[in-house]
């Protein structure tokens, strides 16, 4: 008997109504994954880390 190990494959990348970044993925297998990258809307948002 084998193990089997997801491997991520990127489907693609997208923008939510609320600005969020998406990123799905799948496996061969029919795993599928959804990433949701919310950003901050504070002070200093979407400036870069000089540090």
């Amino acid at each position: 008997m084998s193990e089997h190990v997801h491997v991520r494959l990127r489907r693609g990348l997208g923008v939510t109504e609320d600005g969020a970044l998406t990123e799905e993925s799948y496996c061969r297998c029919g795993a599928t994954w959804t990433k949701v990258f919310v950003l901050d809307d504070g002070p200093g948002a979407g400036t870069a880390d000089a540090g």
